[in-house]
């Protein structure tokens, strides 16, 4: 969760180990996390004794290290009887997590200790019992304080919703399905480490269309620094079974104190949006998730009431309730916007960052729908007039179209001709808006990021005019792989794009020649060339595979360097070409290179 005061949001890194073997605790070489040296590395050996566990084990395990706060360990394969178990305690043998059904490959809960022991116990039961754990990570860091509007916190476990007088609610229960426990894995851009990032956002899915596999969060989650996101692994349903503790308290509430909680289904995702003005992101997942939740059609109000299942500090689940107030400070740039934002006097912690925040008044038609994000803490216990931040629905609504479409590849691209080229004065990105659209657009932006997913940087803070036809990014460094996208904001108020595509900037010495084709599924052909002195003639044209020339895409002379453009696969006369195989020519100071174009989507 993102704090309103000037702390900063270290999260939880985690170095991501791989072990020599799938074999159960095979000799492992683990790698290091960010802030050790990569040669001090700790193995591990299937030989080591330990004490049998209290009623028997067949194997055991130990992973630990004396200067980490906690442990996460990742398994590619459970395979267990119906009398078997798999068990994660203390070294003093408290029980932290026992498995007692079949598990596929995903990261267990992260556990609050400096060491954990693990012990597979194998009863005659007619199943020979697997268990395989392939990757180990410590967590140095501490956990975000709480933002706590009440003393002590109201926050109980969601599970006292379901069967617990005088507490039960099965709306807000059934409205907690579609919220995840979410774990990051990100690359440090420094030293090209994979870390996992645990313990510190929530996500849930947002109902669009019939699909449930869009899952939102905060922004601030997603981007970090000198990070680049790989993938995100959303873990649904991770609360504890029934218990019998007072579900009016404070704290864990119906759960058994001290113990994890696994959830199911586990389902990670690759693909992401990062919303360029308020803090929020989507990230689309390989599978479709158990529930979804409805956006209102309407932002609350001053006084509503409203309720927050979430994943406070990595927990299983649990909910809290308060009232909306006005907000009139955000979240510290450039993860909160305020002209995004509302408030809410509902009690949250580190890891609640991205949960839902839910209407639950009487006779109100967006009862039980999102109003808002949360995504940043501010409250303080005896402080009637602090409270936590939270995006509200408008600044997600606005553009969540385009958010589902770039996750999907399939954003429509409004400008024409868009091409880059790459010299010795830098990226130039070149363009050009029909009579219709430049009527319709109010502004062009243009972003630029390091990789696909970004994060993308705003090189036109002030925006550029619809007239402009071109953009030159001078600020590059020569052999980098840059990708660039241009943001259209419509009259309307509605946010379109174009791209992103990628140019890699232009090295000293580039010999000319075609560099690659490429057709993309829905959109225009891309085309990557380079010319290697100032002042040639040259001619980029298709073919067709009869030997008729299909369209003559350039015909100039250019300066050194090294340009993309694209194709929108009509002839000359404006014809769309439709599927099929065609030979695009490059001739250029006297030579002349070819590649074969394969469109097999219309």
């Amino acid at each position: 969760m993102k704090l309103r005061s000037k702390l900063p949001l270290t999260g939880l890194l985690l170095g991501w180990m791989v072990l020599a073997s799938s074999a159960l605790f095979a000799t492992a070489v683990f790698a290091t996390e960010e802030e050790m040296p990569l040669d001090n590395v700790r193995a591990y050996s299937p030989d080591a004794q330990m004490p049998e566990k209290p009623g028997g084990s067949r194997w055991s395990h130990a992973f630990g290290r004396p200067d980490a706060r906690r442990v996460l360990l990742h398994v590619h394969r459970i395979v267990l009887g119906p009398m078997d178990r798999f068990e994660i305690s203390t070294p003093e043998f408290d029980l932290l997590l026992a498995i007692t059904t079949s598990q596929g490959e995903r990261w267990l809960p992260a556990f609050e200790t400096s060491a954990v022991r693990v012990d597979l116990i194998d009863q005659p039961d007619g199943v020979r019992a697997y268990a395989g754990v392939d990757a180990v990570a410590y967590g140095r860091e501490p956990l975000e304080p709480a933002t706590l509007c009440n003393n002590p916190s109201q926050l109980k476990d969601i599970t006292c919703l379901k069967d617990e007088q005088p507490c039960e609610d099965v709306f807000r229960y059934a409205s907690g399905e579609a919220v995840a426990r979410l774990t990051f894995k990100v690359r440090n851009n420094t030293t090209g480490d994979t870390l996992l990032i645990a313990n510190n956002c929530t996500g849930w899915l947002v109902k669009k269309d019939l699909r449930r596999d869009l899952l939102l969060t905060a922004k601030h989650c997603m981007i970090r620094t000198n990070r680049t996101m790989l993938e995100v692994q959303a873990e649904f349903n991770a609360e504890y079974g029934n218990g019998t503790m007072d579900c009016q308290q404070g704290g864990p509430g119906c759960g058994v104190p001290n113990q994890a909680c696994m959830g199911s289904p586990v389902i990670k995702g690759s693909r992401f949006y990062n919303d360029p003005v308020c803090d929020w992101s989507m990230i689309r997942l390989d599978a479709n998730g158990p529930a979804v939740l409805e956006l209102a059609a309407n932002s609350s109000q001053a006084g509503d009431v409203v309720y927050i299942p979430q994943h406070p500090s990595g927990r299983c689940k649990e909910i809290d309730d308060g009232t909306i107030v006005a907000a009139t400070v955000g979240c510290d740039p450039p993860n909160g916007n305020l002209a995004c934002e509302t408030g809410h006097r509902v009690d949250t912690e580190g890891g609640s960052s991205g949960s839902p925040v839910l209407l639950d008044v009487v006779g109100r038609p967006d009862r039980h729908k999102v109003v808002a994000l949360h995504n940043c803490g501010g409250c303080a216990p005896g402080n009637a007039t602090s409270y936590n931040n939270a995006v509200d629905v408008e600044g997600i609504k606005r553009r969540l179209t385009l958010a589902c479409q770039t996750v999907d590849g399939t954003v429509p691209v409004e400008l024409s001709d868009l091409q880059v080229e790459s010299n010795a004065g830098g990226v130039t990105l070149r363009w050009r808006l029909s009579d219709i659209a430049r009527g319709q657009i109010e502004q062009l932006e243009v972003e630029r990021a390091e990789s696909f997913e970004g994060p993308y940087e705003n090189l036109t803070p002030s925006g550029l005019s619809p007239e402009a036809t071109s953009f030159t990014d001078a600020e590059v460094v020569a052999g980098h792989t840059y990708w660039y996208r241009i943001l259209l904001h419509e009259s309307s108020g509605a946010l379109s794009l174009a791209g992103p595509l990628s140019v890699l900037a232009a090295r000293p010495g580039s010999s000319t020649g075609l560099h690659s084709v490429q057709s993309r599924r829905g959109g225009p052909a891309e085309i990557r060339y380079a010319i290697g002195r100032t002042g040639t003639p040259m001619r980029l044209e298709v073919f067709g595979v009869s030997g008729r020339r299909v369209r003559v895409i350039e015909s100039r002379v250019r300066d050194a360097g090294e340009f993309l453009v694209t194709w929108d696969r009509r002839d000359d006369a404006g014809r769309d070409t439709g599927r099929g195989v065609f030979l695009v020519r490059l001739t250029a100071g006297g030579a002349s290179f070819a590649r074969k174009l394969l469109v097999v989507h219309d």
